[in-house]
C-alpha cells in the first residue's frame, strides 16, 4: 500500500513515515518509481515505533529495540536492552507515582471549590475536564 494509506490505516502522518524511514526504523518498499510502499507486515512494526514515541522514547532507544527485534540476539545486544527496558520501566513508575499525586491534588482542588462560593461552579467544572479518569 502507498504511504497515503498506510498513513490513515496507522493514524499519522506522512510526514511521520518519512522519518522513520529515513532513520531506518521503518524502512519502505520502493516501487519502480521510487515513491514508498508499505506491506501488511510493516504494520506492527510501526504501531511499536508509534507507541515507544507516545512513551517519550528517543530514536535511538527505539533502534535498539526494534535491532533486537529484527536481528539474531547477542549477549552484548541482550544486556544493553535489558538495561534500557529496566531503565524505561523505572522511568514509567515514577510518572505514573507523579500523575496519582497529581490526580489527587486536582481532586482535593475541586473538593474545595465545590465548597467555596456559589459563583465559582465554572471553575470547578473546568478543573474537572482536565481530571476525567479512564
Amino acid at each position: 500500500m502507498n504511504i497515503t494509506e498506510f498513513s490513515k490505516k496507522l493514524g499519522c502522518s506522512k510526514d511521520t513515515l518519512r522519518f522513520y524511514d529515513r532513520e531506518g526504523l521503518l524502512p519502505a518498499h520502493r516501487a519502480d518509481n521510487h515513491y514508498r510502499n508499505y506491506e501488511e507486515s510493516d504494520m506492527a512494526t510501526a504501531k511499536l515505533i508509534l507507541t515507544l514515541r507516545k512513551a517519550n522514547l528517543k530514536i535511538g532507544e527505539i533502534r535498539q529495540i526494534t535491532d533486537l527485534i529484527n536481528r539474531p540476539e547477542s549477549k552484548v545486544c541482550r544486556a544493553s536492552s535489558l538495561d534500557l527496558v529496566t531503565k524505561k520501566r523505572r522511568d514509567f513508575r515514577e510518572l505514573k507515582r507523579f500523575y496519582t499525586e497529581l490526580e489527587e491534588i486536582s481532586d482535593d482542588v475541586l473538593k474545595n471549590i465545590e465548597m467555596s462560593a456559589p459563583g465559582e461552579e465554572v471553575l470547578a467544572s473546568i478543573l474537572r475536564i482536565g481530571t476525567v479518569k479512564n
